[in-house]
């Protein structure tokens, strides 16, 4: 359910665009999945070595053990077509730019709130040490924060605030981190909204200026015609 929250959110978001380039994050991030799944087949020290396990150190290990699955054939699948989905609806909507500094801020936002306040259950991940699923709804989340500032229309915004909403819910029903990431990145993503992108920086020229600019162009170009017949 919260995953098809987020989905809807950001398919909203990218309903109107229609330049929609081959999602190469999505295609970046299921190999990288799926070599994760090859190596832990492959070795059978793969999770000693790269899982996110609190009593090991390691700077590695946050971003290593989301390359590695522990949820069976199916919950494998679901993790793999999940982050495929999210991938590419992230770099339709934030560009690969954008999109790559939020994905850094799924690894890293849960595990600094984690070092900061010393409670493990705010990375999302306080039972399971691997997994790309709570980063995949962190950055899912980051959709529905920017539909809720800029959706196509008031109706779709109302969707935004029920994932942060449903994200909660989930978490102090089951104490389940999904839930709990959700809503850290719907926070992010709003701020993430606020940034104005490249080329936005600018104010934009109002209508009146930019007609009165069209009026003084048009006007030179006619006294120049009108010179070129006097001279002729």
């Amino acid at each position: 359910m919260l995953f098809v929250l987020m989905g809807k959110a950001g398919s909203l978001l990218v309903t109107g665009n229609r330049r929609r380039p081959l999602p190469w994050l999505a295609v970046a991030g299921v190999v990288a999945l799926l070599g994760g799944l090859v190596l832990q087949a492959a070795w059978g020290g793969a999770e000693a070595a790269l899982a996110h396990d609190p009593a090991r150190s390691g700077w590695w290990r946050p971003f290593t053990s989301v390359l590695l699955q522990n949820g069976g054939l199916l919950g494998d699948v679901f993790n793999v077509v999940t982050a495929a989905i999210v991938l590419a609806l992230a770099q339709w909507h934030w560009g690969v730019g954008r999109a790559l500094v939020l994905l850094l801020g799924a690894v890293l936002v849960p595990s600094g709130l984690d070092a900061l306040l010393g409670d493990g259950e705010l990375g999302g991940q306080s039972r399971n040490y691997v997994g790309s699923s709570g980063v995949v709804f962190f950055l899912a989340a980051t959709l529905a924060g920017a539909l809720l500032l800029a959706g196509p229309g008031v109706r779709p915004r109302v969707l935004a605030p029920a994932v942060p909403v449903a994200g909660l819910a989930l978490w102090f029903a089951q104490a389940n981190g999904h839930g709990l990431v959700s809503a850290e990145g719907f926070v992010v993503g709003v701020l993430a909204a606020l940034v104005p992108r490249r080329g936005q920086w600018g104010r934009r020229p109002s209508s009146r200026s930019a007609s009165m600019r069209g009026a003084r162009s048009s006007g030179s170009v006619a006294a120049r015609q009108s010179a070129a017949v006097n001279w002729r």
